[in-house]
């Protein structure tokens, strides 16, 4: 199998801006003290994003010079701007320097930790705050496990296929309404002069793209409960349902829709789909945030149903929200920071600082078109999945990530790959017991 050089998100630094990475004191506050001085509020901040991380401390340094006696001392990561990988024991940097409050993505890997009992139940703030009737049911199920809320989402955002609408137009197609009629569209794009109708990132500096048609694929087929099984490294790599994946994938690249080579740098599929030379692309909603600034850029983005009959309609979503460890010293100050942060003002000036969306229908920040329907996709959504990259923990993501590149520069060894894979994921797991 071809190694992987680099296994981290680095890249995204073109994407969200460079923000910091630091550790330093707010403000400080003043009464509610303790005999020896301020409360001293831990906060772990992992932001996707330097103007993410912009909101976030600035609505932080504003509750800390509000509030008497606490002062909130935070760390903060950029998931976008450092080599931090994002499945190098994520979840156990979450709980480092016992902090009181972590903002950062939910559910996904770190599942098995709400329900080892290490994130506080905030099934009773969410009732509180109103988000029961408020938080779209695909984004309330990825923030709980056996029906208790343990994350409170802020923004979010959202992975289905891109496409340049003037290529479209030009080509004479449409957006496909399903499987069969994506090939169709690959076919018709490349009789109108389109060698590559859509581009794929995952050039060795930056591999996670690889992962999404797999897991759009794998959804479609197999549902979310054998893909979220699969990243937690409980199905085997040589399982049938597996190779099926690739079968459908072997389709979409024997019918031409990637060109070749099929993998290219991240800015350099962009710049294709920007352009029209490759008008598909199945990436994530932060292209609006870099490449695409403006609402009538002709960028647009269309989802396909699942292949096979009975399953849920499922996409593939980023969603970044707060969470307080069991064992946080402060809980109850923890919770009134988490207020402030997810209050409609709070959250309004979000989308004023790094436009997403907000899955909260409380808020009305006046979306632009193209983050309205983002918000319905959302809604309509039966279930959500993280990233891989975010599914998986470490071994298990490396070991898929691995697979994907190895695949795409070089099919004819899929089976060896798949065998590769199966021994490195029954090394790091066991005999595989899922589905």
């Amino acid at each position: 199998m071809r190694i992987r050089l680099v296994s981290s998100i680095v890249a995204l630094l073109i994407v969200s801006g460079c923000g910091t990475s630091a550790s330093q004191p707010a403000s400080t506050g003043g009464a509610g003290a303790t005999q020896d001085g301020p409360l001293q509020l831990s906060f772990a901040i992992f932001g996707g994003g330097g103007p993410h991380l912009d909101w976030m401390l600035s609505e932080t340094k504003s509750y800390d010079d509000a509030v008497d006696g606490v002062t909130v001392d935070y760390t903060q990561d950029n998931f976008y701007a450092k080599p931090v990988d994002p499945y190098d024991k994520l979840q156990q940097r979450y709980f480092e320097d016992d902090p009181d409050l972590v903002a950062g993505f939910i559910g996904g890997s770190l599942r098995p930790d709400a329900e080892a009992g290490r994130f506080l139940d905030l099934s009773d703030l969410w009732s509180q705050l109103g988000l029961e009737d408020a938080v779209p049911a695909s984004i309330a199920d990825l923030a709980s496990v056996d029906g208790h809320r343990y994350w409170v989402p802020t923004l979010a955002q959202w992975n289905p296929v891109f496409y340049n609408t003037q290529a479209f137009a030009a080509a004479g197609v449409e957006p496909p309404q399903d499987w069969d009629a994506l090939l169709q569209v690959c076919a018709d794009l490349r009789a109108a002069g389109i060698e590559r109708p859509i581009s794929q990132a995952g050039e060795p500096s930056w591999t996670p793209p690889a992962a999404r048609w797999f897991s759009t694929i794998n959804l479609a087929l197999n549902g979310p409960d054998i893909h979220e099984q699969l990243a937690q490294g409980r199905v085997a790599w040589t399982d049938e349902r597996v190779r099926a994946v690739f079968a459908e994938w072997n389709q979409l690249i024997d019918a031409g829709c990637f060109g070749d080579p099929i993998l290219q740098s991240y800015s350099d599929a962009i710049a294709k789909l920007a352009d029209g030379r490759a008008p598909m692309q199945n990436l994530g909603e932060w292209i609006y945030e870099s490449a695409f600034l403006h609402d009538d850029d002709p960028i647009d983005f269309f989802s396909l149903p699942p292949i096979a009959a009975g399953l849920p309609r499922t996409q593939i979503a980023l969603v970044y929200g707060l969470a307080i460890p069991a064992d946080a010293a402060h809980p109850e100050e923890a919770k009134a920071l988490l207020q402030q942060l997810v209050s409609q003002q709070a959250l309004t000036r979000a989308y004023q600082t790094v436009p997403r969306v907000i899955p909260d229908s409380r808020v009305d920040p006046g979306y632009l078109p193209r983050h309205q329907r983002g918000l319905e996709l959302f809604q309509q959504a039966d279930r959500l999945v993280e990233l891989w990259e975010f599914s998986a923990p470490r071994e298990q993501g490396d070991i898929g990530l691995d697979l994907f590149t190895s695949f795409l520069a070089d099919r004819s060894g899929l089976e060896g790959y798949l065998e590769e894979a199966e021994r490195a994921r029954i090394a790091a797991y066991g005999p595989a017991d899922g589905g």
